[in-house]
């Protein structure tokens, strides 16, 4: 018998061409993907914002005997007194350390014409929102 003079074991050097400029494009797209991705915000301080405010216009409205100071808010809520304030750079609602607003420089509650509003400075912007009435 005569053996094959041709053996055909492993790839032409066309196919791994082939192969490699697949797995480069490939990388090519990813990377590129990555590099998009790292360009948005996925936790911007805006959106963490308004959160925080709709959960404390949630808290108010629900709540009774709201007393307002220049810089917190006292309410009740279930038989049970809450207090909203700056604490630690952050806007929390005690008891406990439910955070609305993070990394706020100062803040105020300001009444004018029958309504609530927030305003609160962070990294030299003052925000200013309603937030009740």
């Amino acid at each position: 018998m005569k053996k094959n003079a041709l053996n055909n074991h492993g790839f032409t050097l066309v196919e791994c061409l082939l192969a490699l400029y697949f797995y480069a494009f490939i990388l090519i797209i990813i990377y590129q993907m990555l590099c998009l991705m790292n360009q948005f915000e996925y936790h911007s301080s805006d959106i963490q914002d308004i959160n925080g405010l709709l959960q404390l216009k949630q808290y108010l409205n629900l709540g009774s005997n709201i007393e307002i100071s220049i810089n917190e808010i006292n309410y009740d809520y279930k038989d049970k007194c809450f207090k909203i304030s700056l604490v630690n750079d952050n806007i929390i609602i005690q008891p406990g350390t439910n955070i609305l607003i993070l990394n706020v420089d100062s803040l105020e509650f300001i009444e004018e014409e029958g309504y609530l509003f927030i305003e609160y400075q962070r990294d030299n912007k003052l925000y200013r929102r309603k937030i009740y009435g």
